[in-house]
């Protein structure tokens, strides 16, 4: 929705009704042309997505590799508000059908107002995936050990950080992982005057599996054996005439012939 000042009214005052007129409907124009942008981007996010993601992924319960990058947000007693970016490296395995275990750890350093300040930390993370298909949300927990120096100081302290996020599967040996994560660490023997600090980073990786899962084997149909059927035999030959019988005739003359 459009909207306009009393400053902006007064101004246009001074201006022609004709240009006061154009410019408003410049705006309807561009917020038109805004709006019809926004909509066609949300109705092509489902294709997007279902185009990048892969239907199903066959489980891999591989070691894997992940080097990554992170934006770090520091404690503002560090660094100000100053940001910074960050180098990972993880090693992963996939322990049931729901959850994996990675461990690993990041450094990275700025430097705000002449003050140089590093960050390096190292621990491991438990993940709960959704499921294993090509696109897989997840919800960590972690715990590890985290290095914090100042010219001043330096202490290393535990860390426990909580985060969710999302693996992208590419093939069967290559995912994506992003996560957002909330650590607080806590400080020992007041070095820097504080009990507690806390930090935020949004990582991403590269993940690639040691091995190629093993494919599923596909039932092979066999058929039946065909029943046995005996072979078709002859005839069997005809019974032997009967033997020709002989029958003794007693010849008289004076029976078959008359004299």
């Amino acid at each position: 929705m459009l909207r306009y000042t009393r400053g902006d009214f007064a101004a246009s005052r001074n201006i022609h009704p004709l240009a006061f007129l154009k410019d408003i409907t410049m705006k309807i124009a561009c917020a038109r042309k805004i709006s019809a942008a926004a909509a066609v981007l949300a109705g092509m996010a489902p294709t997007l997505l279902m185009a990048q993601t892969p239907t199903v992924i066959t489980d891999n319960p591989s070691w894997y590799i992940m080097p990554s990058i992170s934006a770090i947000d520091p404690d503002s007693r560090f660094a100000g508000d100053k940001n910074f970016g960050s180098l990972g490296l993880r090693f992963g395995k996939a322990l049931s059908p729901s959850w994996d275990l990675q461990l690993g750890g990041t450094t990275g350093r700025v430097t705000n107002n002449g003050v140089r300040y590093e960050q390096s930390s190292l621990g491991v993370d438990a993940l709960y995936l959704f499921n294993r298909s090509g696109f897989r949300p997840f919800l960590l927990a972690g715990i590890g050990a985290e290095r914090n120096k100042l010219p001043t100081a330096s202490d290393t302290s535990p860390y426990l950080n909580l985060g969710v996020g999302f693996q992208l599967a590419l093939s069967d040996q290559w995912f994506l992982q992003t996560d957002l994560r909330r650590s607080r660490a806590f400080q020992r023997d007041n070095t820097f005057g504080v009990d507690r600090t806390h930090s935020s980073s949004l990582n991403f990786g590269l993940s690639y599996y040691f091995d190629k899962p093993a494919r599923p084997q596909m039932a092979q149909y066999t058929p039946a054996p065909a029943p046995s059927v005996a072979p078709d035999l002859p005839p069997p030959p005809p019974p032997p005439p009967p033997p020709a019988r002989f029958e003794r005739v007693p010849l008289s003359a004076t029976e078959h012939f008359a004299f």
